[in-house]
């Protein structure tokens, strides 16, 4: 084996191992689910359920009864499912970057609105008999919970896309890489004649040059 060849298998071990330290350090940047905490921060947890609870409940209601009219004498309560729940799953991760807090957060905020107004619905209709007859169906439990799926996925979805943004494409985030990057492309444009050397690399290299002549 010649020393050519020698120098090319250690330059290719040399990009194998600076492959796998950058691997491992962007899998680092990115927190595991197992190492996320559930509860970050107690106190924003409260709120933000209690919050957006109230809020998403008083919008259900708002569709299921104001906006009764004789073309729709039951209301819009299905489009006002399809509607906020996807909003708030979005809403929230605003708010949230967590992927569990986020899934947790729109888990209680949409479940309990939207069974509770789900419950005052069928409650009015069978006591007050308004609005009119429900046609009570698969569908009828089925789309609000598949709404709820949609509402916990939008938000999860949303918190780590929230999250990768921040970790890689925020490009006033400071990372050592870049800073190398930058460093490795310099010098090898100095190496060329395109770029000049820094005075203060050149002020230094004279100072050694004085120091190694006197001696």
């Amino acid at each position: 084996m010649t020393l050519e060849d020698e120098s090319i298998e250690i330059s290719k071990d040399e990009d194998i191992t600076v492959d796998d330290e950058e691997v491992a350090e962007r899998k680092s940047t990115i927190d595991s689910w197992k190492n996320l905490k559930f509860m970050p921060n107690k106190k924003r947890f409260i709120i933000l359920s209690i919050l957006f609870s109230v809020l998403e409940l008083a919008g259900l209601l708002i569709f299921a009864y104001s906006l009764i009219t004789e073309d729709f004498p039951t209301g819009l309560y299905d489009f006002g499912l399809f509607i906020l729940a996807p909003s708030f799953g979005l809403i929230l991760s605003y708010f949230v970057e967590n992927k569990k807090e986020a899934i947790a957060i729109s888990s209680i905020n949409g479940g309990s609105s939207i069974f509770i107004s789900l419950i005052i619905y069928i409650i009015t209709e069978a006591t007050l008999e308004f609005p009119d007859s429900l046609n009570v169906s698969f569908f009828f439990f089925g789309i609000p919970v598949m709404m709820l799926l949609v509402q916990i996925a939008v938000a999860y979805t949303m918190a780590r896309v929230r999250r990768l943004y921040y970790r890689y494409g925020d490009s006033t985030e400071y990372r050592d890489s870049d800073e190398a990057m930058i460093k490795e492309l310099r010098e090898s444009r100095i190496k060329r004649g395109i770029e000049l050397e820094p005075k203060e690399d050149q002020e230094v290299r004279t100072e050694d040059y004085e120091i190694s002549d006197s001696e």
